[in-house]
């Protein structure tokens, strides 16, 4: 799962499976980052350019 809220890193940590934090500048408005980590992303990133070497 790919996200970047509390509730899209629940959902995959609760569900098993694997995640990816999207957390660029502009969300550290809504969320801190160490908040974020409590939900053990597998991966996280700052850039959707990030995304598909992972995925893929």
């Amino acid at each position: 799962m790919i996200g970047d809220s509390k509730s899209d890193l629940g959902a995959a940590k609760n569900a098993g499976i694997d995640s990816i934090l999207y957390y660029p500048e502009h969300n550290q408005q809504f969320y801190t980052r160490e908040s974020l980590l409590q939900f053990e992303p597998t991966y996280v990133v700052d850039d959707f350019q990030q995304i598909p070497p992972i995925v893929l």
